[in-house]
């Protein structure tokens, strides 16, 4: 059954309106009355749809190191221990790619908010990857983006490119292409990634924010450009 845009919008806003917040897709898909995949089809991403529907984050600059760390200690009380990346999506008020922003990574926001890590995505497998990613993609009807590995995944898209080497070649593992070998990424496509993703986020981008949003692994540049701050120099000297 097709649902209409308007169907759509006023479920996204009757569950905010019963949860006190904006839903995450972990709300939708335990509480809401659609599932997920309608919104991606119409919407293209569960920020998008949360735009439709009146609702959108404050931009990270806006939120102070001191919110996002009294939020995160806030989860930590809830579930009883240090909270997980997955803690922080199903209850968190703040994306984790918003941590990500500010402190470089999970760790460092875990660590600046009293916390000794322990992080599980270290000893995850391969395997575990690969369903985790068929998983996301039977969900949202299509093979994700690495925004939304990151926004309803269980592993951060950045742990595929240490696993796999790129994100494309995680999608290849996982089966989403059946060609036997990339060809090797050309160096101007390198380059023109690291000015996407400067445009997308509105300032340089730093390892992390690489990390986060970027198509290829950091490592990919450091090989090719012998260190990260090379290739972002040469991608966007004037």
């Amino acid at each position: 059954m097709a649902h209409s845009e308007n169907d759509l919008i006023e479920a996204l806003q009757t569950l905010a309106d019963d949860l006190g917040r904006v839903p995450t897709t972990d709300d939708m898909r335990s509480e809401g009355e659609y599932s997920l995949r309608p919104y991606y089809r119409l919407f293209g991403s569960w920020e998008n749809a949360k735009r439709a529907a009146g609702f959108g984050e404050a931009r990270p600059s806006q939120i102070s190191r001191e919110e996002l760390i009294n939020e995160l200690q806030r989860v930590a009380a809830e579930c009883d221990g240090v909270p997980s990346i997955q803690d922080m999506r199903s209850d968190g008020e703040y994306s984790v790619s918003t941590y990500y922003r500010r402190f470089e990574s999970w760790q460092n926001a875990q660590l600046a908010s009293g916390f000794q890590p322990n992080d599980p995505e270290t000893e995850v497998s391969d395997e575990e990857l690969i369903e985790e990613l068929q998983r996301i993609a039977e969900e949202i009807g299509r093979q994700p983006t690495v925004e939304e590995m990151n926004e309803q995944g269980t592993y951060w898209g950045s742990t595929y490119q240490d696993h796999f080497g790129s994100w494309e070649d995680a999608l290849d593992a996982a089966g989403f292409d059946e060609s036997p070998k990339r060809p090797r990424i050309e160096r101007e496509a390198l380059l023109e990634e690291v000015r996407r993703v400067a445009e997308k986020i509105e300032s340089e981008p730093t390892f992390g924010e690489m990390r986060e949003h970027g198509k290829f692994a950091v490592t990919t540049y450091q090989r090719r450009f012998e260190s990260w701050k090379a290739a972002r120099s040469e991608a966007l000297e004037e």
